[in-house]
């Protein structure tokens, strides 16, 4: 039988005398001679391991495509399934002439429109602490809860001022409390969640964070949320204090969390509106918002924010952040900025913004059907309106503001710096009546009750008719 020389490269069969592989002209001249059937037998095991070695390839190809899907999937919330319901269904709801929590409602409104009785500005009563006030009070069911700076946590009667109980705790108290079912939910410096009886004011539990707390609960649908200084949005069930979820962020979260019935909208000081599941606790969008200060506010489709350069921004919830999207557009980024590409690429979940130059905003805006109010420290509130963005009025204080204002009936209300309360229209911004205490004012006054009240830097809650 003939015998050839089977190149060990490209497996092509050559004469016994060649020196050099006719194919792909590599030397052979050492390589041993074997007869046609062992050389076609090698070419066989050959072809067969390279058969193998392609379909290992390609499995292992898959199960790589495969395992980032699964990661990409496991990261956006498709496996998560919600926690189990709540054990109650409390919320702190927002009926008419209460004023449950702070800004009112879960989505923020900061406004009362149902108010029938407008305060004039006439002092009712006072209750005098021992220390600066920070926190705002709530207001439900005839009953005011405070959390105090000279280490209490107070119940007063809403219409005399009259103490009902206290609750001692740790330090000075800057969150302001929810009030929902028969508890009072506040938070503390030393990073605790208190849940306090309502007509009683003994604990029913706490729960123990990372980080001090300058944010206040907001109870809905059986569940509390809070933002934390550990940089953690926690959630947990009103009723037992158990965790159902936690969000970390990479900052201190210093204003409090907006929800409607699918997300949870909360600023932090990493410089990111985090937009998360209100069921699972996954993120769906961050919206970069670097000099936001005021919580935000929800209404429809939209997320409101207003922060410290003077920019009004209304940001679409509903989007949702997909893999290596930003990535893309910082590459896009760079692009433009070497003059490749005609425009930047726009921020995903952008709606509109609005520059306001020289303004200093210190809250979210108050939304209305028609107009958007906004608070700058620089002594101005401003009406704009709703759909196009134009200033309709300019209210001037003497004092600079640091605190949001609030909506009750047809009146805005806010305190500034040098210690004024105003009272001013908000259909024109005329000033209605002022009134005025020895301290700075921090707080937010709260129209409810007929009445208005609201905390000084002085030590005194007010309480004005």
């Amino acid at each position: 039988m003939q015998a050839v020389i089977l190149c060990p490269t490209c497996m092509h069969l050559n004469a016994p005398d060649e020196g050099f592989c006719g194919n792909c002209w590599r030397r052979i001249a050492d390589s041993p001679a074997v007869s046609r059937d062992e050389a076609d037998a090698l070419i066989s095991r050959r072809l067969a391991r390279r058969r193998l070695l392609r379909w290992a390839r390609r499995c292992v190809f898959a199960l790589l495509i495969v395992a980032v899907g699964v990661g990409i999937a496991y990261r956006y919330g498709a496996f998560d399934r919600p926690p189990p319901p709540p054990a109650s269904n409390i919320s702190a709801l927002a009926v008419p002439g209460d004023w449950p929590m702070f800004l009112r409602d879960p989505i923020h409104s900061a406004s009362a429109p149902d108010v029938s009785t407008t305060p004039q500005g006439k002092l009712k009563w006072r209750f005098d602490t021992d220390a600066p006030l920070f926190s705002s009070p709530a207001v439900a069911d005839g009953r005011l809860y405070l959390g105090s700076g000279d280490n209490r946590v107070v119940a007063l009667d809403a219409d005399s001022g009259e103490l009902i109980w206290e609750y001692p705790v740790t330090g000075p108290v800057d969150s302001s409390p929810a009030v929902a079912g028969d508890s009072v939910f506040i938070g503390l410096r030393d990073g605790r969640v208190l849940s306090l009886d309502k007509d009683s004011g003994k604990a029913h539990w706490e729960f123990p964070t990372g980080g001090i707390f300058a944010t206040s609960p907001v109870v809905l649908e059986g569940i509390l949320y809070i933002g934390s200084g550990d940089g953690r949005l926690y959630t947990l069930d009103a009723q037992t204090g158990q965790v159902r979820w936690t969000y970390q962020t990479g900052g201190h979260i210093a204003t409090d969390p907006a929800i409607n019935d699918e997300i949870v909208a909360v600023l932090s000081q990493d410089g990111y509106l985090h937009i998360v599941d209100k069921q699972t606790g996954r993120k769906r969008l961050d919206y970069r918002t670097k000099f936001a200060r005021g919580a935000p506010a929800l209404d429809g489709y939209m997320v409101y924010t207003a922060d410290e350069i003077g920019l009004v921004t209304a940001i679409d919830w509903r989007e949702r952040e997909v893999p290596f999207e930003k990535n893309a557009r910082w590459l896009r980024t760079q692009l433009w900025a070497w003059g490749v590409g005609s425009s930047l690429p726009p921020l995903k979940g952008l709606a509109w913004g609005t520059m306001m130059q020289g303004n200093s905003f210190v809250a979210a805006p108050i939304v209305t059907q028609d107009r958007l109010y906004v608070a700058a420290a620089e002594r101005q509130v401003h009406a704009l309106d709703r759909e196009t963005g134009a200033v309709e009025w300019t209210f001037g204080s003497d004092g600079w503001f640091q605190s949001p204002p609030t909506l009750g009936g047809d009146s805005i209300f806010i305190g500034d710096r040098s210690g004024t309360l105003y009272a001013v229209s908000a259909n024109t911004g005329e000033e209605l009546w002022r009134f005025k205490t020895a301290a700075p004012i921090s707080s937010t006054p709260i129209p409810a009750n007929g009445m208005l009240y609201f905390t000084s830097e002085d030590g005194s809650l007010y309480a004005l008719e």
